[in-house]
């Protein structure tokens, strides 16, 4: 059985330290080591450096029922990488670093920690290929032939342990008529350096789930001019997070407030569940972090998106008049 591999647990710690706004925090500050992924030469993807368009539609979960009352599915991360001195991903090409492949197979309404079984595109992490939109595996206990079609659908063979059939996968909640509660869609926070974006849908009545993008540019970072700045930064699409409404009712309504974890599906350190609520008619919602020692606030605000992209430039600001009128007070 083959085990997750991420270029995390790959990865080399660069004695670089850069100051810039942490994804999850976006008016906290602190100072971190940037991770440069490092992988064996053996063991690179076989597509690295490979030009990404919209990294976001192929990440996250695609699933089908498995006529047991739970479901069969896909779960894909994505990394990619986009020049250091970028200041922005609008318009910036990213290059292919690796992708994971996550079979998995839910037993209830919710994904659970060990339910999935991971492969990687290179040859010591499976061997999984996608070419021209044909996604590919070939293991002992696990198959996989899968074609991208219209709608956002993989239609083809997926064969994991007892569950073999030829079928249409879609993301989860797709097609269903009910009215979305306000906060499934996407969602981004943070600054200029580092930010996140979730996207959360509706998996089941009453039940949730989601995955974040990690989105970071050091074009604008801080560095010590006496340590060498890294070729690129490092992104990464489709990190699962556990979502749940906090009355664990199975109807959320506009006054529902929610709670996040990530980390929380990983099985790894450290999980940080936080809760958010509704604000301005649910295009807002807010941080509510729980009280404990050493814990600092954080005063986050997520926005939400009218796509399934943070990749948007922001608007432009509204024009000045040529002439404004000073409006003195009198003395």
């Amino acid at each position: 059985m083959k085990h997750p591999l991420t270029c995390r647990q790959l990865a080399i710690i660069t004695t670089l330290a850069c100051t810039f706004s942490t994804p999850w925090s976006a008016h906290s500050q602190e100072t971190i080591a940037l991770v440069t992924p490092a992988a064996p030469a053996d063991d690179t993807s076989f597509y690295v450096g490979k030009p990404v368009a919209h990294p976001e539609e192929l990440s996250g979960l695609w699933e089908v029922p498995d006529g047991h009352g739970g479901a069969v599915g896909i779960h894909l991360i994505l990394s990619t990488t986009v020049p250091a001195d970028a200041t922005t991903l609008v318009g910036v090409e990213q290059t292919w670093l690796n992708l994971q492949l996550g079979i998995y197979q839910r037993a209830g309404s919710v994904l659970q920690f060990g339910e999935e079984n991971f492969f990687g595109d290179s040859p010591r992490g499976g061997s999984v290929r996608y070419d021209n939109g044909r996604l590919s595996l070939h293991d002992k206990e696990f198959d996989l032939d899968l074609l991208r079609i219209s709608g956002d659908r993989w239609s083809g063979r997926i064969h994991r342990q007892g569950f073999d059939s030829t079928t249409i996968l879609t993301r989860p909640g797709a097609g269903a008529a009910k009215s979305e509660p306000w906060f499934v869609g996407t969602w981004k926070t943070g600054g200029l350096q580092g930010q996140s974006c979730m996207h959360i849908t509706e998996q089941a009545p009453g039940e949730f789930v989601g995955w974040k993008d990690s989105l970071n540019t050091w074009g604008s970072a801080r560095c010590p001019s006496r340590l060498p700045k890294p070729s690129y930064s490092y992104e990464v699409y489709g990190d699962l997070i556990d979502v749940a409404t906090t009355d664990n009712s199975n109807v959320a309504t506009d006054k529902s407030n929610v709670s996040i974890e990530r980390n929380g599906l990983g099985g790894m350190c450290c999980p940080h569940p936080f809760v958010v609520t509704s604000e301005n008619n649910g295009t807002v919602m807010k941080e509510v972090w729980p009280t404990e020692p050493h814990q600092p606030l954080h005063p986050t605000e997520w926005k939400k998106m009218p796509g399934n992209t943070c990749i948007v430039a922001p608007p432009d600001p509204a024009p000045r008049p040529e002439n404004p009128e000073c409006a003195c007070p009198e003395k």
